[in-house]
Order: structure tokens, then sequence, then C-alpha cells
């Protein structure tokens, strides 16, 4: 493996001591990073008592009612309204208003066909999806037996 490849490794896996062999293969010179006491940290492995501290419960922790995000705040006016009407803007001075026809509103009348009920005999005007077979119920006679 070449120097460069060494070092390039080394920085992918985060790993610092490919990084100063690489570079000492490529220059001849070793260098290391000065560590004080300061930086010197150990990282305590986590232990079954400092687990049990831990707290994962999703009870809340503020009762009902406190520390709401939103706040009630009462509107108060500063001064009176200023706004005077002049009565430009409902006059349509800038442009007109085209005629055009109107759209039809209704649906046009759907046909219907004359079907008596064969539990009450009534005749109903219905329409022809409703009234297929030999047998139609009216709406009254559904549930009737």
């Amino acid at each position: 493996m070449t120097p460069l490849e060494t070092i390039k490794t080394g920085i992918l896996n985060n790993d610092m001591e490919k990084v100063i062999q690489g570079f000492m293969e490529l220059t001849g010179e070793e260098v290391r990073p000065e560590t004080s006491e300061d930086e010197v940290r150990e990282v305590p492995e986590p232990t079954s008592v400092s687990m049990q501290k831990l707290d994962f419960s999703t009870e809340p922790t503020k009762p009902a009612g406190e520390g709401r995000l939103a706040h009630k705040t009462a509107v108060k006016a500063d001064g009176e309204n200023q706004f005077v009407d002049d009565g430009l803007e409902s006059k349509g001075v800038d442009f007109e208003t085209p005629d055009i026809s109107l759209a039809p509103r209704r649906r046009p009348e759907t046909k219907t066909v004359k079907v008596a009920c064969h539990v009450c005999d009534k005749s109903y005007d219905v329409i022809p999806m409703l009234a297929q077979g030999e047998f139609y119920r009216c709406d009254n006679c559904v549930g009737k037996k």
C-alpha cells in the first residue's frame, strides 16, 4: 500500500495512527500530536447503576395547564380608525366587467320510471338504475319482511 493510500484509509476510518504511519512513510519524519493532561479524558463505561438513573418515562414533567406555548393576549386599539371611504374602489373606475352569459346551474331533469312496491303496492317514480329486478321495495318497506 502506498503512503497516500495509507493516509487516505486512516482519514476514512478515523484512525490517527494510520495517518501518522503514512506521513512517516512519505516524508521520513514522525509527527505526533501534542497531548496535555487536560485533553486526555477517559470515557467511563456505562454500568447498570448509571443506566438505572436514566429516566425513560413518558409522563409529562409539568402538570397540565402550566407552561403553555401560546398565551392569551387581549387586543387593544391605540386610537380611532382613520379610514375614510372616498367611494373610488367600488365605482369600477379603472375597468369594466365584460358581458358574459351565465353558465347553467341546474342539471337537466333526470328521467324516472314508475314502479310499484311489491310489499305495500304504492307506486313511486325512481331512476331506472334503482328499479332493476322484479321485486322493487320502497324506502319505507326495505326493513320489513
